[in-house]
């Protein structure tokens, strides 16, 4: 049976310590591979956990989890070559519904109700 998000909440202040390191290793390694602001020092503090852990499966793991980083930190660059952040936040973006103005709706019927193009 699936838990609820409340069991799972609950499940989350009663690990233990190997528990609680094997998640937060879980999440450092999904959060290192998304192209993202501070992913360089995401990496760093990621590095830095695992040789907390152990040096000889920190190596290991940071090698095999490297070209990930490499490939969402070079991601991140190229959008920044190409997209200024303003660019990227889409609340600006969002589509909103045509507004005319009384001086629209007079040159329109000085047109004859015919566009101007």
């Amino acid at each position: 049976p699936a838990l609820s998000e409340q069991e799972r909440n609950a499940s989350l202040l009663v690990m233990t310590p190997q528990q609680h390191m094997l998640w937060l290793r879980s999440i450092y390694q999904k959060l290192v591979c998304h192209p993202m602001t501070g992913l360089d020092q995401l990496w760093l503090e990621y590095e830095a956990f695992e040789r907390q852990q152990s040096e000889a499966l920190a190596a290991a793991l940071i090698q095999e989890l490297q070209p990930k980083y490499q490939h969402a930190r070079n991601v991140y660059l190229e959008r920044n070559r190409v997209f200024s952040v303003q660019d990227l936040q889409w609340k600006a973006r969002l589509a909103v519904p045509p507004v005319s103005s009384s001086k629209d709706e007079e040159k329109h019927a000085d047109s004859g109700g015919v566009g101007v193009g």
